[in-house]
């Protein structure tokens, strides 16, 4: 027997849904990486929208109101890819979290709202990838595309060299990209969706902050380095403060009496050239995974802009694929286990 369609399972799902049947439906797309779970999770987000555009337009929501928050589930798409997708040795578009996403419809059949969670977010990609591996592909696609006033902005010169960023084994061929003009359209997606203009500056400025905290060398002096400077200046942040957060330690231990009340003494240790790097990296982990975060809650913001009369809803979980790397992160042996499971 061979495998039923991709449509035809979505267009099961959403007649059990209309039929009174089955009120919600869920559809699990699992497998390993590079079986083509991202382009499913895609194309059935799509096929759901362009569906509800031919239902019965008689209802409590305008045309208009519909076709915005069906535009914007498309859109969505690119974003969470560039934010949360990376090259691996198996696939040039990995997704490197998983998410369900729940396709809110009224009683005419129309997505009215959507939702989406996220979880397991690989943030150990930003600051380590294997061999042959990338980082995420936005980075890329700040490198390369950022304007010349926003290089200089941001301190990117042509050519310029991050230890985070590694050349790409295997480029995508299809979704996000990451040639010349990818960051462009990912600030056009963000735009859509409702991110202000400063506020799309203010990614690229924390992207590219972590692009120079990457290049950070503890092996040396780093004090006045260009790296720490530019990482500070883009981050907000003192880089007197920033150098001393990361290679010093703060201890607070003991207890002794002073003036009849209990005091708790503290004080500062340096940290080794090592735990200087592991500390660097946590401060890069915690900044990408907040900004990510931040994105998911802006998009559901958007989404969720009509008022809540939905019906039933059918939901799409995408668990990220199987992958056995040399070194694997806690979130890669989670989603190894369930993919088992």
């Amino acid at each position: 027997m061979r495998p039923a369609h991709l449509f035809s399972i979505a267009e099961e799902a959403l007649s059990n849904m209309l039929s009174g049947l089955s009120a919600n439906q869920s559809i699990v797309i699992s497998g390993e990486s590079g079986a083509g779970k991202t382009f499913s999770a895609r194309s059935l987000m799509e096929y759901f929208v362009v569906a509800s555009s031919y239902q019965d337009t008689v209802g409590t929501h305008s045309n208009e109101k519909v076709r915005d928050v069906a535009d914007k589930i498309v859109k969505s798409n690119p974003l969470l890819e560039a934010f949360g997708n990376a090259s691996t040795c198996r696939n040039a578009n990995s997704s490197r979290f998983g998410k369900y996403i729940k396709l809110q419809y009224d009683r005419n059949g129309q997505i009215v709202s959507a939702e989406m969670q996220t979880y397991l977010m690989e943030k150990t990609r930003v600051t380590y990838q294997a061999a042959g591996e990338g980082n995420y592909h936005v980075f890329y696609q700040v490198v390369k595309g950022a304007s010349e006033e926003e290089r200089q902005r941001w301190h990117l010169p042509e050519g310029a060299q991050y230890r985070v960023l590694p050349k790409l084994k295997h480029v995508p061929q299809y979704g996000v990209r990451t040639e010349t003009d990818a960051w462009r359209e990912t600030c056009n997606a963000l735009e859509s969706v409702g991110v202000s203009k400063p506020t799309v500056q203010n990614i690229g400025e924390l992207l590219a902050a972590l692009l120079h905290l990457g290049n950070l060398d503890f092996s040396q002096d780093v004090s006045a380095s260009d790296s720490l400077k530019y990482g500070a200046e883009l981050l907000g942040l003192c880089p007197d403060m920033l150098l001393k957060t990361i290679s010093h330690r703060q201890i607070t231990a003991g207890t002794s009496l002073r003036a009849g009340a209990a005091h708790r003494e503290s004080f500062s240790k340096p940290c080794e050239a090592a735990e200087c790097a592991h500390r660097r990296d946590a401060i890069a982990k915690l900044v990408y995974a907040s900004l990510f975060d931040w994105l998911v809650a802006y998009i559901n913001g958007s989404l969720c802009s009509l008022d809540h009369d939905s019906q039933s809803f059918i939901g799409l979980l995408d668990v990220y694929g199987f992958e056995n790397f040399s070194r694997n992160c806690l979130e890669q042996l989670c989603i190894n286990y369930a993919n088992e499971r």
